[in-house]
């Protein structure tokens, strides 16, 4: 069984790189500083991740969202109570 992560991928690379784009939004959303993550995620052959690299990979999944947010929100009516923004 493939995770959601893997599909479409063409290469294992791919996915892990997928994987490391999913492990670094869930460190920044959980509020670790930016210069731990720099670190972290900063590996010898791997490519160094600094804050734009970081607040790139929000934006886009950001932008990815609203997009879901609004289709899902068209597309199933009875998703908009849980779809509301709580205030």
């Amino acid at each position: 069984m493939t995770s959601v992560l893997q599909r479409y991928c063409r290469e294992q690379y791919e996915y892990w790189a997928r994987c490391k784009r999913a492990a670094l939004l869930f460190d920044w959303i959980e509020g670790i500083p930016v210069e731990e993550i720099e670190r972290h995620y900063t590996k010898p052959f791997g490519g160094a991740i600094s804050y734009g690299n970081i607040t790139g990979i929000a934006e886009a999944t950001r932008f990815h969202l609203r997009s879901a947010y609004q289709i899902l929100g068209d597309t199933i009516p009875e998703s908009a109570r849980f779809l509301a923004r709580r205030g």
